[in-house]
């Protein structure tokens, strides 16, 4: 089984597994009736399978890339289609990445990237900070290559699924999808689509990406008095909302741009959050968990 880092802050605790993606295997708060899972908790002899994580990176793109074929400044390149028939989520969540600082409530990670499929040399960090009211996540990606490099970022968490659980959360529009998630047109967010005002996780069942989202996110456990509240720095302007029917579990998924949005912005399409780095340049967000236990 892979090494798991334990992080400690208050009644807070956070592992994470360097080998696996960097990813989030457990995060907890530790009240005295027992620990609530503030993500899913992932079983020891699971954490060798980043799919199976509670949060993983996307690095240094995030979900569809269609059919693996990506043009983009007069190349054309083909890339892995490791979630057949699209590649997705770029590189960083399928390698293992390296201890570069650590202490009893803070670690930092880096993945470097050789060119190879994707032809451009980055290398990325993330880093973790836990205090006794939440987590702050950093990550960011620069461009190690003499030409300029499409970039994106973004965050896959999930979250568990208890009676009663709750999203509200402000969207201007979403990425309307053929039965691949292949982005078709941008349109308004419809009514059975809109957590605006609030709605139980378990009454919709979508896997959709939305844009104009204004950093806040608030998921409310009433049976547990507890509420999580994500916010975002402003280039994670897109949020994915996915709320499989079945599962234990749903994802709210702050990314800076939607999906497949390099060919998209290639093509002229407005507002994909599609960021072009130059040599050395780098892109660089963060987004917080910030926990409050009701009285």
């Amino acid at each position: 089984m892979p090494e798991t880092l334990t992080l400690k802050a208050g009644s807070l605790e956070l592992e994470v597994v360097p080998a696996t993606g960097g990813g989030i295997a457990s995060f907890l708060h530790r009240s005295a009736s027992g620990p609530v899972a503030l993500m899913r908790e992932v079983p020891e002899n699971l954490r060798a399978y980043v799919g199976d994580l509670a949060n993983y990176p996307l690095v240094p793109f995030s979900n569809r890339i269609v059919h693996g074929q990506l043009d983009f400044g007069g190349r054309h390149i083909t890339l892995p289609c490791n979630l057949p028939p699209h590649a997705i989520h770029g590189h960083g969540y399928v390698h293992e990445w390296q201890e570069t600082e650590r202490t009893d409530s803070s670690l930092a990670l880096a993945y470097l990237h050789a060119p190879d499929e994707w032809p451009w040399a980055y290398e990325a960090e993330q880093r973790y900070d836990l205090d006794a009211d939440g987590l702050t996540y950093s990550l960011s990606v620069r461009n190690l290559s003499e030409e300029p490099m499409p970039a994106g970022l973004g965050a896959h968490p999930y979250f568990p699924i208890r009676p009663g659980v709750r999203l509200t959360t402000a969207l201007d529009h979403v990425w309307e999808s053929d039965p691949t998630l292949v982005p078709l047109r941008r349109i308004p967010v419809p009514a059975d689509w809109s957590f605006a005002t609030g709605r139980e996780i378990e009454t919709i069942h979508i896997d959709h990406c939305f844009g104009g989202w204004d950093g806040l996110a608030v998921i409310d456990y009433p049976q547990d008095g507890l509420t999580l509240t994500v916010t975002a720095d402003a280039l994670f302007g897109h949020l994915v909302v996915y709320t499989p029917e079945g599962k234990s579990y749903f994802c709210v998924e702050p990314v800076t741009h939607c999906n497949d949005g390099f060919n998209m912005m290639e093509r002229g399409v407005p507002d994909t959050g599609t960021v072009v780095l130059g040599k050395g340049e780098t892109l660089a967000g963060k987004m917080r968990f910030s926990v409050r236990i009701k009285q």
